[in-house]
Formats: structure tokens, sequence, C-alpha cells
């Protein structure tokens, strides 16, 4: 006899405002930009790990924090390409096999996306409170100021495939 197989919905409460920002800097020189715009502290955490079935390393990403606790805000501050580079699990797709007929697996290092449909996107900016549209205008105004950073949009994180990697 089989087993019976339970599937788990769950539904995740996503409160908060991302933000995608396009810039050339590096995380650690975006990060001062903003913490001097934005008077914020933002500082540097383990980086977020992702799992891809894909690939045989885990992506890594950085990850900055900073908690205002009088206001319960959380601001997180992630790249959006993985800074590492993964081998992929997938055979290689060539005419040519090894000796034994096998293929190999890539060799070429594979940047990966933590949101895959915002691929040009550098980093994102997570703020943790529930959808204000007076404060996302205000807090997008004042990113846009911040010379090195080419573009700024607020994203409606419901519209996303991939906004379960926004679970951390």
């Amino acid at each position: 006899m089989k087993p019976e197989k339970f599937k788990l919905d769950i539904e995740y409460d996503f409160e908060f405002m991302l933000f995608a920002i396009s810039s050339h800097e590096p995380d650690y020189k975006l990060c001062y930009k903003l913490n001097q715009a934005l008077n914020l502290d933002l500082h540097k955490e383990e980086p977020l790990e992702l799992k891809n079935k894909n690939q045989a390393d885990n992506l890594l990403f950085s990850f900055f924090i900073y908690v205002e606790d009088e206001e319960q805000l959380e601001y997180n501050l992630l790249s959006n390409k993985s800074y590492n580079a993964v081998q992929s699990n997938k055979p290689v797709t060539t005419s040519q096999a090894d000796l034994f007929g096998d293929s190999e697996p890539e060799v070429s290092g594979q940047k990966g996306f933590l949101i895959n449909e915002l691929s040009a996107i550098d980093y994102l900016l997570i703020v943790r409170v529930p959808y204000d549209p007076e404060f996302a205008y205000e807090l997008e105004s004042t990113i846009k100021q911040v010379d090195s950073i080419l573009n700024v949009k607020y994203v409606d994180v419901n519209e996303l495939v991939s906004k379960s990697n926004l679970i951390f």
C-alpha cells in the first residue's frame, strides 16, 4: 500500500514594498550612498543563499539590512544577480561525447537572478511595511536623487512569478 501524499498550499503575505534599482556601483558603494540619502545604517549580513535545481551550487546574493526600532521599519538591500558563478547540472548539448558516450556537465560559469523577471535590474530594496503610496513615492524620489543610480521603480510583488525567492 502506497503512503498517502498531501500537498501543502501556503499563502504568503507579501506585506512589503519592493523597489528595483539599476546601478553600476558595487554593492558596498551603493549601500553607502543609500545610507547617506535615506539616513539609514544598512550593514552587510551573511549572503542570501538560493538553491537552483538546474545548478550544482547554490546562488549567493549580497544582503544588507537596517532595522529602525522607533518606527518598526526594516530595510533590506539585495543584489539581484548572484556574485558566484555556478556549474550547470544540465548536460552539454554538443555532437561530441566523451570516450564512453556520456555528456559532461557545462564548465562555463552561469549567473543566476534572485528575481528572474527583473534580470535587467541590479539591486532590490525591500522596505518591510504595508504599501503606502505617499511613502513609496517619497522614497522613490529620494533614491532617484542618488548619483550613480540609473533607474529606480516601485514593483508590485504580487505580479512577480518568482516572488517566493523574497521569503527569507
